[in-house]
């Protein structure tokens, strides 16, 4: 998957290379020294890094190479690996993007020696600019036309073409079908690609899906191992949960044929099937049937956590006693032995505090030092031990560690996720701290932690109960100010905490006049940190009428979106809340509540004929829409404002959502 994300960056660099940083020589061969010299940024920077992916047929390579100076310009420098057929690179600093296409990675090929260049063109590098949430359309068009007059041959960008033709109403699905019929009866170059390109195209229309079936058991028969099965996954699970029909007939003439990755993902998709539909017993055969094909995957401890959350309710001495025998079989791995030791933490101390440090010891993720902490503040157990992971954790989470794990992604992003991690471990440490009687580090641990929310910006509400308690406890006004403004964020209608600030104001101003106005701007500045100010393209929604709405028609108004599922028990269960902030704004015409589900509009009409949910209904059948909106759990709800610009997106339950998206749609419409 991270291949296919890189691979999709490269047009920017190689199509556009009038902007990019030239590498010397200009046409780098494998196991060459190569070599940049940059004379200005787009900002100063005394820290610049370049970081750099080269690519090769079975893997990525990601080196963060330090800039060095040079007299009035920076150098960086690199060999080559032998394998490799495609450099890529941004530069960058701690701060900001210091050079860079809008975000997108430069590239070049690596050439053999007759000067050809040796990279694989068979995949549409311009589709990054489709998303997610990039209003750049018209530039993706451009790019892929540009793409396809250099390689006619990349299938991949022409369905992409094809989509863009389309939404535009320049083609329809029949004649789209027919192009694709016609070349892969030709059997042209780059048939492999051609035909998992067509494969997609045929599974998302409505009207071909037959055409996808037949060729994704081809394609089964034919290349087994590809790559391509893992990085169309999406799509295969959005078509193959369409129907039981769909579903068996990828069980019996797709899957059993797959191999390697491409099973491992097999095994994925069917997993996903089997939990969405709660059933239990087909979780337990897959997953046993998977440890025993793949005990040596990354996936493996997944795959155990999961039957046993299936075949057990809550945990039990039956469960732990299979939890131990799974433990004996990965004894390093971290997951199980969180699990095992959240289950032993009230039952036996010892037994439990075995098993976290050795999840914090076989673990790269400061997650599991987190939980070690957090437990030991509660239990007033093991301080020292746990202060010692927990700032050895936060050490360790650096801007480069970042740069290697998430190099394909953008640097808001990253830098985002990496500020909200420091964060986290900020807020334990500081409560780790105010247990262990440290109040003064206390505070301002959890003061670092307000100040990386800030910068992202985001919002946590355990951090603002924590430094309400340590402000009180350390006399500290100004403190409690800040956590009783962001405490109202969730808590409006509290008066106790008006109360609580209203006193504070008195202390700082002598009377209460103009107590109203202050507090009114202070909240207006809480919810102004959570805005994001990202474009969102002009997308289409399906009525369940089978009718086409497009975005752009709700322009001037601020459009609340709830994706959903009629089998999510967590989307069910916050439905009288959505309803009752729905009731909340009638006769509003400037504010619109819509719910996106992914499953077919007869199983969507049923539910809402058993069930009141007042948000306008939509679906999305191909998942385009979720996956342009980043959906990675449900519930998820964003919020976009009058001019169409996305400023607030959370995913997964929180029980009180119905004040957080008043609190957004209120300072929206005031603003």
């Amino acid at each position: 998957m991270f291949k296919k994300i890189l691979l999709l960056a490269l047009i920017a660099g190689l199509l556009i290379g009038a902007q990019a940083p030239v590498p010397n020589p200009e046409k780098p061969l494998a196991g060459q020294n190569v070599s940049w010299k940059i004379k200005e940024f787009a900002y100063e920077s005394r820290k610049p890094v370049m970081l750099l992916a080269a690519y090769t047929p079975d893997t990525v390579f990601v080196q963060i190479i330090p800039g060095r100076p040079s007299q009035d310009e920076w150098y960086f420098s690199y060999t080559v690996p032998q394998e490799a057929t495609i450099l890529t690179y941004k530069i960058e600093d701690d701060e900001k993007p210091l050079l860079d296409d809008d975000g997108v990675f430069f590239a070049t090929p690596v050439y053999d020696s007759s000067g050809k260049p040796r990279y694989d063109a068979s995949r549409s590098y311009a589709t990054l600019y489709l998303g997610p949430l990039a209003d750049r359309g018209d530039r993706a068009r451009e790019l892929v036309e540009l793409e396809l007059k250099h390689y006619p041959t990349n299938w991949e960008a022409l369905v992409f073409l094809r989509r863009f033709e389309l939404q535009a109403g320049e083609t329809t699905e029949a004649a789209v079908a027919a192009e694709l019929d016609s070349l892969l009866t030709a059997e042209p170059d780059s048939l492999e690609a051609l035909r998992f390109a067509a494969m997609e195209f045929f599974i998302a229309s409505q009207g071909f899906k037959d055409n996808g079936e037949a060729l994704m058991a081809l394609c089964a028969e034919t290349y087994p191992e590809n790559s391509r099965w893992t990085d169309y996954q999406n799509s295969i699970y959005a078509f193959i949960s369409e129907t039981p029909q769909r579903l068996g007939e990828y069980e019996r003439a797709v899957f059993p044929l797959l191999k390697g990755d491409a099973r491992e993902t097999g095994y994925f998709l069917l997993m996903t099937y089997a939990l969405a539909g709660r059933r239990e017993q087909r979780v337990e055969s897959l997953a046993t049937d998977f440890i025993k094909e793949f005990p040596r995957s990354e996936l493996a401890s997944a795959f155990v956590i999961t039957m046993l959350q299936v075949k057990y309710e809550q945990p039990t001495v039956l469960w732990a006693a299979e939890m131990i025998e799974w433990q004996k079989k990965y004894p390093d791995d971290p997951e199980i032995n969180i699990q095992l030791a959240e289950y032993y933490r009230d039952r036996s101390w010892k037994t439990a505090l075995g098993y976290y440090r050795n999840a914090v010891k076989n673990s790269d993720d400061p997650k599991a030092a987190a939980l070690f902490a957090e437990v030991a503040a509660v239990k007033g157990k093991n301080f020292a031990e746990a202060s010692k992971y927990l700032k050895k954790a936060i050490t360790e989470t650096t801007a480069d560690r970042y740069r290697k794990l998430l190099w394909w992604r953008d640097f808001s992003e990253r830098r985002a996720m990496l500020l909200k991690t420091q964060a986290t471990l900020y807020t334990t440490l500081g409560w780790l701290s105010f247990k262990y009687g440290k109040y003064e580090d206390a505070l301002g641990e959890l003061l670092v932690a307000d100040s990386l929310l800030t910068s992202i910006p985001d919002y946590e509400e355990e951090l603002y109960r924590r430094l309400l308690t340590v402000s009180e406890k350390a006399g500290d006004l100004a403190a409690r100010q800040i956590a009783l403004l962001n405490i109202m964020l969730v808590e409006p209608e509290d008066r106790t905490i008006q109360k609580a600030l209203q006193d504070i104001y008195l202390l700082d101003h002598g009377d209460i006049e103009g107590f109203e106005e202050w507090l009114h701007a202070e909240e207006l500045k809480i919810a102004l940190r959570r805005r994001m100010n990202v474009p969102v393209p002009n997308f289409p929604l399906f009525t369940l009428a089978g009718d086409t709405v497009y975005a752009s028609e709700f322009v001037g108004k601020v459009v609340v979106i709830n994706f959903w599922a009629t089998w999510c028990a967590p989307c069910k269960e916050e439905i009288p809340k959505l309803n009752q902030l729905v009731r909340d704004y009638q006769g509003r015409d400037d504010v619109v509540f819509i719910g996106i589900s992914s499953e077919e509009p007869q199983t969507v009409d049923s539910f809402l004929d058993a069930n009141t949910f007042l948000y306008e209904a939509y679906i999305d059948p191909s998942g385009t829409i979720s996956t342009m909106f980043e959906v990675s759990a449900i519930p998820t709800h964003t919020v976009i404002d009058a001019k169409g610009m996305l400023q607030f997106h959370y995913a997964g339950a929180i029980p009180n959502i119905d004040k957080i998206l008043a609190m957004e749609i209120n300072s929206l419409l005031e603003e």
